[in-house]
């Protein structure tokens, strides 16, 4: 296999990966969404809430549509299509999720910020390792969601928020080592997959001449 056709291959691959695997990302992620809005609809005004979560959870539901219909109808649209489609719909579900740190500036009551901080380092890991076939949608994913955390953390200005965004900084610094190391792991796994499959059908085609070499030195005899 050629060095162009196999990184075709590997790229598209990568995206059948990323397409499939976003059903459940999609469930997910938008279910958190879910609870965190009820969680916090006491504490925050709904006029806030509300808005917010019909956004992700429209994104949401398109991540889902789009996973339906390349597994049923893939002929639906060119592979680039598809491709465009799938990390357009990503980037604004992570978007609004990242977002939410922004909306909720000085609106999170103490007692429920733990949950809150939680949910959302627990999204950007999730987010990392769900589009891990992807080295630059992982990154998004994880650092749009902390970093607008942090950035929410320093507009309130409140006690220990230094500290807090250091600990977040050491956490994305941390994610990004295991998305190099896991996306390094996963690229180079495809390439040996292809090189096998390659060698495979080399092999094939050799028994195959050398059966039909045989058969014909038998028909000679």
């Amino acid at each position: 296999m050629a060095n162009q056709e196999l990184e075709n291959s590997i790229k598209v691959t990568k995206v059948e990966t990323l397409i499939k695997g976003a059903f459940g990302s999609a469930i997910v992620g938008s279910s958190v969404g879910i609870f965190l809005t009820f969680y916090l609809k006491d504490h925050v005004a709904t006029a806030i809430l509300y808005p917010w979560c019909a956004v992700l959870f429209t994104f949401g539901f398109l991540r889902i549509l789009i996973s339906i219909f390349y597994r049923k109808k893939k002929d639906m649209f060119e592979f680039e299509t598809w491709s465009k489609l799938y990390f357009t719909i990503t980037v604004l579900f992570s978007g609004t999720w990242a977002s939410v740190s922004l909306v909720l500036i000085g609106e999170v009551p103490a007692a429920k910020v733990p949950v809150f901080v939680t949910i959302l380092l627990g999204l950007a890991s999730g987010g990392a390792i769900t589009h891990i076939a992807s080295k630059s949608l992982a990154a998004f994913y994880s650092t749009s969601i902390v970093f607008c955390h942090s950035l929410k953390v320093l507009i309130e200005g409140k006690e220990d928020a230094y500290l807090l965004v250091g600990a977040e900084l050491l956490f994305i610094l941390l994610l990004f080592k295991l998305i190099k190391t896991y996306n390094h792991l996963y690229n180079h796994s495809n390439e040996l997959a292809f090189e096998l499959q390659d060698k495979l059908e080399l092999e094939k085609e050799l028994q195959k001449q050398k059966v039909q070499a045989l058969q014909k030195s038998k028909l000679a005899s």
